[in-house]
């Protein structure tokens, strides 16, 4: 009898793939918000950074809301 041959290493990793695909897609335009560059993404990709990187990103400020401070200080002044 045969033992069945192993699934090829791009047939098990395409779960991993498509899950860390989504949240790059996700992540891209919360950082273009946030005034970062939205290849910072990529970083969806490496395991462990991509939950900690999220959780980052999502806590920054918003440009737009950095940028109505700086205007509201400075006509204070």
């Amino acid at each position: 009898m045969q033992e069945p041959s192993p699934a090829p290493l791009l047939a098990q990793l395409a779960p991993l793939i498509i899950v860390c695909a989504g949240l790059a897609f996700v992540l891209a335009p919360i950082a273009r918000r946030k005034g970062r560059s939205p290849l910072l993404a990529l970083l969806a990709f490496v395991p462990l950074v991509n939950m900690m990187f999220a959780i980052w990103l999502c806590s920054l400020t918003d440009a737009a809301v950095l940028k109505d401070i700086e205007m509201l200080k400075q006509t204070r002044r």
